[in-house]
């Protein structure tokens, strides 16, 4: 073929390629499905685990919006950790700092973190009760234990990303038809229960239990 003709062809067959439709479609996770696969993953970990140990992790995750509430009451840190959950007429507290952001998550994933560490400890009663005995039970109470703790992990992070107004690139509002499912559940996030009062009310309930039960 001729120089000319094949330059010809050449620059024909770019300009139908750069005005081809383009049919690729984008395929992106919602925050709906991300927060109930991470429930499920977290409810398997719960079955091998048992409920016992799974109990501990739910303990250190309450604990730690028991932290942040409690240091966003001292003007020293409030700035730095931000001011509490919800509004008194039930709205949620929006505007977060993306550095408050970080350091809520990052003590609630510290804490997540240091409660799965199976606990070193001499009392045999402590032992015998946070050791996973097998049974069915066990395995089905580890499967409810360990999803309720999936819930409050991705869940209070997700509701900081919710107060920090989704300022994450990757991630996006909930829209269409996700936004009412979603909506439903961010009224039954973590911090939307544990708040003002309850939260008090929660870490004397865990506290009341490891005493009474573990030791």
């Amino acid at each position: 073929m001729p120089p000319q003709k094949l330059e010809i062809f050449y620059l024909s067959w770019e300009a139908a390629f750069d005005h081809a439709p383009h049919t690729e479609e984008v395929t992106m996770i919602t925050i709906t499905f991300f927060f109930w696969t991470f429930v499920v993953i977290f409810a398997i970990i719960g079955a091998m685990r048992g409920w016992a140990q799974e109990l501990l992790v739910a303990f250190s995750i309450i604990l730690g919006l028991f932290v942040i509430t409690v240091l966003g009451l001292v003007p020293v840190v409030r700035d730095m950790v931000g001011l509490g959950f919800v509004n008194t007429d039930g709205s949620i507290i929006t505007g977060l700092p993306a550095t408050a952001f970080y350091i809520r998550s990052a003590l609630i994933i510290a804490l997540t973190f240091f409660g799965y560490q199976t606990p070193r400890i001499k009392n045999e009663r402590i032992k015998k009760a946070t050791t996973r005995s097998g049974q069915l039970q066990d395995t089905l109470l580890g499967i409810i234990v360990g999803g309720i703790n999936g819930y409050l992990v991705v869940g209070t992070l997700w509701f900081f990303l919710i107060q920090a107004d989704y300022f994450l690139d990757f991630v996006s509002r909930p829209t269409g038809d996700i936004q009412e499912s979603a909506n439903q559940i961010i009224e039954l996030l973590p911090p939307m229960l544990l708040n003002g009062n309850a939260i008090y009310f929660a870490v004397a309930l865990a506290f009341a239990f490891v005493v009474i039960v573990l030791l």
